[in-house]
């Protein structure tokens, strides 16, 4: 997405973003977005590419709330959601489940791998049952990263590796973990 994408559902009628048949879509690539990007009630699914399954988000702060991001997949790190780069970022009420991530030798955070960001928030949300090839942060894995808070996040140990939260050098680190 080189421009701005509004895509505002509701409680009773979410935008779905999904694989058509048998094949995977690349779900999105997001450089350089601001907060005028907004995914709001939006289901992503059965999306498949090398980073960021279902949403990569490169140097980017989009409005993200009430999203689920499932059934994606990723060649190296962010089996549902990569964020590289970005500053002051919110993501709240997500729901990421059931997502892989790096089957070839290296990567990790199945459900979502965040690095050399700044000033990050993850807030009640869902993150359970994702995979991590290389069992590095099963659901999320955080890296070269400062301040990062952790608000509220439920992580079922069903199928998903162990760790649930995988933090790696960061210099600042908030978490309210329930």
């Amino acid at each position: 997405v080189y421009g701005v994408l509004k895509a505002q559902g509701t409680v009773e009628d979410s935008i779905i973003f999904e694989n058509y048949g048998d094949s995977k879509w690349q779900g999105f690539t997001m450089k350089n977005q601001t907060e005028e990007t907004i995914l709001e009630y939006v289901r992503i699914t059965g999306a498949h590419k090398d980073v960021g399954g279902g949403i990569n988000l490169d140097n980017s702060n989009p409005v993200m709330n009430h999203v689920t991001v499932s059934y994606c997949s990723c060649n190296i790190v962010g089996g549902g959601i990569c964020v590289v780069g970005g500053t002051d970022f919110i993501m709240k009420n997500l729901s990421i489940h059931n997502n892989t991530a790096a089957h070839f030798g290296f990567g990790g955070g199945g459900g979502i791998w965040v690095e050399y960001a700044d000033h990050i928030t993850i807030q009640d949300s869902k993150v359970f049952n994702n995979d991590s090839g290389m069992e590095e942060g099963g659901g999320i894995n955080i890296d070269f990263t400062n301040k990062i808070k952790v608000l509220n996040i439920y992580g079922a140990q069903e199928k998903q590796q162990l760790p649930l939260l995988l933090l790696l050098r960061i210099s600042s680190l908030s978490i309210l973990y329930t």
